[in-house]
């Protein structure tokens, strides 16, 4: 759920600010179908390939570690959970 500001006060809304707010609107919208119309056409295999040497960078930089994390991750779920 967004949480939203609470409005100015009506005097400092001005026809400019108005028109900057709803160009921003539209932007959004305009945005969002772009990315979802983006990812409607990802090909995994294509997406796979291009983050290959960002995965390659990743793994090979990272701290190693004798877990893999799992048991650490369960205990945060349990204390969200409580």
């Amino acid at each position: 759920m967004k949480r939203s500001a609470p409005p100015p006060p009506t005097s400092l809304v001005t026809p400019e600010i108005r028109r900057w707010v709803e160009t921003w609107r539209e932007a959004d919208r305009a945005l969002s179908l772009l990315k979802r119309e983006t990812l409607r056409q990802l090909e995994t295999r294509e997406a796979l390939r291009q983050l290959a040497d960002a995965f390659d960078l990743a793994v090979a930089t990272a701290p190693r570690t004798s877990t893999s994390g799992l048991v650490d991750q369960q205990r945060l779920f349990q204390r969200l959970r409580t």
